[in-house]
């Protein structure tokens, strides 16, 4: 059977509602659990909990109390500055269902400075890799921009509605001709019904997804050597700073500049001082810092950041260096 254009633009339409039916679905079923169970989408935003759970991965986590909370657990909770970070428990002290946890990614040496003190907390059920990456894209401006046009795909289809298969072989299947000699489209009520409904239920799920696309929340990961700093597939992974050195500017004062290995199109966050406490900015195209007066002993690493999408991904640290007598 010959494809004519008419017959593959059936097809390809009828696939698209096919496919977009099955993910639609999914939505649905996914939204409808995450409002159930009262589960919560992390994107994980840098990798000290690597290899359990990479940069770039999808996790999904409940709430619970925390009374039922146990050494172990990976948990996402909020840092005194608003964002969240997930670690796994390996201290736990629980009071009148109230817990202090200390926390520690796996990717660390030590655990995070701070204890958090909570009354429940996220805990981590599973984590798919690299499905960040995926829905960070898709809840950047293009990504909704293009779920908006598939979304108004399927509302034309559903107020339309679907014609039959088309049979190019036999010139009466798009129905008689009427008085004016044109041809009358003869569509069964139950096909039509069959279609809108696999459109509707499309539309819902394209909606249901977008629901669950901005409920999503970002969360890091983050390195704590020895003290805590709290994309889209392409980006594979943001590197992290190498070449880390460190040189006295002036003798006595406690001046110290810190350079490093550039990183294409990323910006810092520089740690230093003691127990690596002091943050510093720099911007993207810079490569070294150097200190005020006072700084003569501490540790000091870097980590890169970028913005994709209007998400913030932080690499892994740059190795730590000791310094004392602004000597590293």
């Amino acid at each position: 059977m010959t494809l004519t254009p008419r017959r593959a633009l059936w097809w390809g339409r009828q696939t698209l509602l096919t496919v977009g039916a099955v993910l639609g679905g999914l939505c649905v079923v996914v939204a409808i659990t995450a409002a159930a169970f009262g589960v919560r989408p992390l994107v994980f935003q840098s990798g000290s909990m690597a290899p359990t759970i990479s940069t770039g991965s999808l996790a999904i986590s409940r709430e619970v109390p925390a009374d039922d909370l146990r050494k172990g657990d990976v948990v996402s909770v909020p840092t005194a500055t608003g964002t969240r970070v997930t670690h796994r428990i390996v201290k736990i002290d629980v009071t009148d269902g109230v817990a202090t946890l200390v926390l520690k990614g796996d990717a660390n040496e030590v655990a995070d400075a701070d204890p958090y003190t909570v009354r429940h907390a996220d805990r981590v059920l599973f984590a798919v890799p690299l499905l960040g990456y995926v829905i960070a894209w898709l809840i950047g401006p293009v990504g909704l921009f293009l779920l908006g046009l598939y979304a108004a795909f399927l509302l034309s289809v559903i107020l339309k509605g679907s014609p039959r298969k088309p049979d190019d072989d036999n010139p009466r299947s798009e129905g008689p001709t009427d008085e004016g000699g044109g041809k009358r489209r003869v569509v069964g009520g139950g096909h039509r019904l069959a279609r809108s409904g696999l459109a509707a239920v499309t539309l819902v799920g394209a909606s249901s997804g977008l629901v669950v696309e901005q409920s999503i929340t970002p969360t890091m990961a983050a390195f704590t050597n020895p003290v805590p700093v709290t994309g889209s597939v392409y980006l594979a992974g943001l590197d992290a700073p190498t070449g880390m050195t460190c040189a006295t500017v002036q003798q006595g004062n406690g001046r110290t500049q810190f350079s490093w290995n550039a990183v294409p199109s990323a910006s810092y966050e520089l740690h230093y001082g003691a127990s690596g406490g002091t943050v510093q900015t720099v911007a993207a195209g810079t490569t070294s810092f150097t200190t005020a007066n006072g700084n003569a002993n501490g540790v000091v690493w870097v980590v890169a950041k970028r913005t994709i999408n209007s998400q913030v991904w932080t690499s892994a640290d740059s190795p730590h260096l000791t310094y004392t007598g602004s000597l590293c």
